[in-house]
């Protein structure tokens, strides 16, 4: 049995237009900023536009309004023109979305939510440069002496190069009484500042290439690993004290990755003394990272993109090696501090995904409801990325769908399903697959003609997409099965089905995704509950 999903043309299912690039990136930028940039945003644009930004102020009045009303971008163009303010043609609503998105990206220079000591720092060299230009040498230096500060402080040695360079220029003039030691003085500085920037760019290369190595399950080249090695004597105890933030951060990258690549490629037994020394000493150094940047708070507040990164892998080779004390301190330690946006972006994200690789659905639930996940989440979903939210909420969705509580899984992947497809097209869909299974074990189409109609529908969608595969279309014609008669699923065929399936799941490992709608299709058949299949899959 095939699913009956006949589909219109692209052009006579709906009258959208395509929206352009520039209003979908205006759109995306309106959508990540907190109420509060909203806010600063049209002071600045009345303190500094008057009258003069009235339409591209009432644009970014109807984009917000869009974006709250969680509608589709697609939606978008039609939604703006019929209200006649914008122009009449899409390319006058263009350039007017091109002028409010530079003007956006202007205000929030002047009040930067990220690194503001950075940014401080570029404000600094942009004054120097315009000042300098003026022929106002004296007055560049005390600017000079505040911005070299600052970027020996954020240790940023290219733009202490730079800056020394800017002095000497201000200084052209200068009669020094002792000039030569000036000068060597400047030389040796600048000596000392450009060996960093060298053994700077040795380690991030190195780094970089050892953590593509990590994530393609490669084994170490022989260039890297003549590398390392030079490097394993003077450091194997730990990372020097000597060395600056930004050099401790990038070798403790490199030696945190190479012993991973170790212990991913050593010969030895799964779980042996010798193959867990070598993830040992990779946890060891990623400690070190996280101290790097505890020890100072300006370089922990501009690098929080980098640490959070840190933290991520640190607590999942916890996890891995069963630290669970380490895991629970750093929980306590940022609950401490209040940092939920920190909690949810690394934290939470990383116990919930352990807890279900375990089939702990339980204690993953339980974690969500200690935390109030749900609440948190709300808050924070503006500034975390849509991919990492996205990860979020499928992994709490699948907390509660483990346990066979539809009611809460539904919620989850209902929040999922209103997502952005351009994310991840694959999860997005298939969070409105489960949101229509969730529902139809709450028993909402029980009364339906035909309770399968959701499914059918769903399919026609994933086909006008141009989603709907082989595996899909299989997949969602054993769903309508059970939508149809629970009772008769082996007569009507869905362990032959489940057969075709499978073998699917094991030519292409990356559709396990789907192991959740697998799980309850073979609870349905085998009349158990969706704990006991899922496990096949999350195993």
């Amino acid at each position: 049995m095939k699913l009956n999903i006949k589909v219109k043309s692209q052009n006579e299912n709906r009258g959208l237009s395509k929206i352009s690039p520039v209003l979908l990136r205006l759109t995306r930028l309106v959508r990540s900023l907190t109420q509060a940039q909203k806010r600063d945003f049209k002071k600045y644009v009345k303190f500094w536009s008057g009258k003069g930004g009235r339409k591209y102020l009432r644009l970014f009045d109807a984009m917000c309004a869009f974006v709250q009303a969680g509608k589709k971008e697609e939606e978008l163009l039609h939604y703006l023109l019929v209200r006649k303010k914008f122009g009449e043609k899409p390319a006058d609503l263009s350039a007017t979305a091109l002028y409010l998105y530079k003007k956006i990206l202007e205000s929030m220079r002047t009040t930067p939510e990220h690194s503001p000591h950075l940014s401080r720092l570029y404000a600094l060299m942009q004054d120097i440069l315009f000042v300098y230009h003026k022929n106002l040498l004296s007055d560049c230096l005390p600017m000079i002496d505040e911005a070299r500060l600052l970027a020996k402080a954020l240790d940023k040695p290219a733009l202490e190069l730079e800056l020394l360079s800017w002095e000497r220029r201000a200084r052209a003039n200068e009669r020094h009484r002792h000039r030569e030691e000036y000068f060597q003085g400047q030389r040796d500085e600048e000596r000392s500042l450009e060996e960093r920037i060298i053994r700077f760019n040795r380690y991030n290369a190195l780094a970089y290439e050892l953590a593509y190595l990590l994530s393609s399950r490669d084994t170490v080249t022989e260039s890297a690993a003549t590398e390392v090695l030079n490097l394993l004597p003077e450091n194997r105890e730990g990372l020097p004290a000597g060395l600056s933030l930004r050099l401790k951060v990038r070798l403790g990258a490199v030696l945190t990755s190479f012993y991973e690549l170790q212990h991913t490629h050593d010969k030895y037994a799964e779980g042996s003394l010798l193959r867990m020394a070598n993830l040992e000493k990779s946890l060891f150094f990623q400690q070190q990272i996280l101290d790097a940047y505890r020890a100072d708070p300006m370089f922990f507040e501009e690098e929080q993109a980098q640490y959070t990164i840190a933290l991520e892998g640190y607590i999942n080779r916890c996890l891995r090696l069963g630290r669970l004390d380490e895991v629970e301190r750093h929980i306590g330690a940022i609950t401490a501090e209040k940092d939920g946006f920190l909690f949810c972006r690394s934290v939470a994200y990383v116990q919930l995904l352990h807890h279900i690789r375990q089939n702990e659905f339980r204690q993953a639930r339980d974690f969500i409801q200690r935390h109030q996940l749900a609440a948190a989440l709300e808050k924070y979903k503006n500034r975390l990325l849509e991919s990492r939210l996205l990860a979020l909420r499928f992994t709490c969705g699948q907390a509660y769908f483990g346990l066979d509580d539809f009611g809460g899984a539904g919620e989850w992947f209902d929040q999922i399903a209103g997502m952005r497809p351009e994310i991840r097209p694959d999860v997005v869909w298939l969070g409105k697959l489960l949101t229509i299974i969730c529902l139809y074990e709450q028993g909402v189409y029980r009364k339906e003609e035909n309770p399968a109609r959701p499914i059918i529908n769903f399919g026609r969608a994933l086909r006008r997409a141009g989603l709907l595969t082989d595996f899909l279309e299989t997949l969602l014609e054993a769903v309508t099965l059970v939508f149809r008669n629970p009772r008769a699923l082996t007569r009507d065929g869905l362990p032959e089905l489940l057969t075709d399936l499978h073998k699917h799941l094991a030519q292409t490992p990356a559709l396990r995704m789907y192991g959740m709608v697998m799980a309850w299709l073979e609870a349905k058949l085998n009349r158990t509950g969706v704990s006991v299949e899922l496990r096949k899959y999350n195993g």
